[in-house]
């Protein structure tokens, strides 16, 4: 087996984890909204704590939500962004003869 073959089954490989990974981060991306149940907490903290427990539980769980989306979509353009680069060198390499 060539250098060159090697790198390309290595690179096949790579693009196959990222499409699993991507896939898993698809189904984190659709349990998010799951998180705003947290908020039914702001009732027992206003009782415990009144208007600023339950303001700040409110704001903590929309900040929670806000964060996961954000990097839950960072990570997937990243994957997406090195799954473009590994499919261009594997077409590179195809094209060279490898």
């Amino acid at each position: 087996m060539s250098a060159v073959s090697e790198k390309q089954d290595m690179l096949e490989a790579e693009l196959v984890r990222l499409e699993g990974l991507l896939g898993d981060l698809e189904k984190d991306w659709s349990r998010v909204p799951y998180a705003f149940a947290l908020l039914i907490l702001a009732v027992p903290a206003y009782l415990k704590w009144g208007f600023m427990g339950s303001s700040l539980t409110i704001l903590t769980v929309v900040s929670f939500v806000a964060t996961a989306y954000y990097l839950i979509g960072v990570r997937k353009a990243e994957y997406r962004g090195e799954m473009a680069e590994i499919r261009m060198d594997v077409e590179t390499l195809r094209r060279t003869g490898g």
